[in-house]
């Protein structure tokens, strides 16, 4: 990627992202150790390693911007996009620090942080994505589906999900081989199977019968 000189006069002179931003961190002693072209040879991406997953820094192409993301393993937990590169390297250095997120956005207003990365910091993250879930607009279908669910004391400590129309509860989160369950409204019916590639879900014609036979796979 090519860096435009006028709107990164400070990111073109240092030879690329990278090196503006170790450079600017280094006289502000902030500590970006381990930081990395992203991808490799990439003068437009860096990622900075950090405790908490990865500190994503980009640049705008059409305007001048530097966008920062911090991403946990299946989550962000906030980005935002700012003109100044020394913001970058105080928000790298102070999520590195350990900053928690409601005091990292108060401190810099121009990020915001991910529900679902505030529910994991505050150590609930299945509450949060159930949250998430039942309140989107554009699951509107599966709402009722995912509200009978989460009224069920044996799947509501469940992570859910939905992936093309399908409702997917997982043991648990973090680990991909756990196992799950999934719900899916087929016609006027509904398939309950387990496994990502549950190919034969079995058939029922009620949603209470779905989730009981869901209960049952568990």
């Amino acid at each position: 990627m090519r860096i435009d000189a006028e709107l990164y006069p400070e990111v073109v002179d240092a030879g690329g992202l990278l090196r503006a931003l170790v450079e600017l961190a280094e006289r502000n002693g902030v500590d970006l150790d381990g930081a990395h072209e992203s991808p490799p040879l990439s003068l437009g991406m860096v990622t900075v390693p950090s405790d908490r997953g990865g500190i994503h820094v980009g640049v705008i192409r059409s305007a001048r911007g530097f966008t920062i993301a911090m991403s946990g393993p299946n989550w962000t937990w906030a980005r935002g996009t700012t003109a100044d590169l020394p913001d970058v390297v105080e928000v790298a250095g102070a999520w590195r620090g350990g900053m928690l997120l409601r005091e990292l956005t108060a401190a810099y207003p121009f990020l915001a942080y991910d529900a679902l990365g505030l529910g994991y910091e505050d150590g609930d993250p299945v509450s949060a994505m159930w949250g998430i879930l039942l309140a989107a607009e554009h699951l509107e279908r599966q709402r009722p589906l995912l509200r009978a669910a989460f009224a069920h004391p044996r799947l509501r400590p469940l992570m859910p999900g939905v992936s093309h129309g399908t409702v997917r509860l997982k043991r648990d989160h973090l680990v991909r081989d756990a196992g799950e369950v999934t719900i899916t409204e087929i016609g006027d019916r509904y398939g309950v199977g387990s496994g990502w590639f549950d190919e034969d879900p079995e058939l029922v014609d009620s949603l209470t019968e779905a989730i009981e036979l869901a209960v049952l796979l568990l």
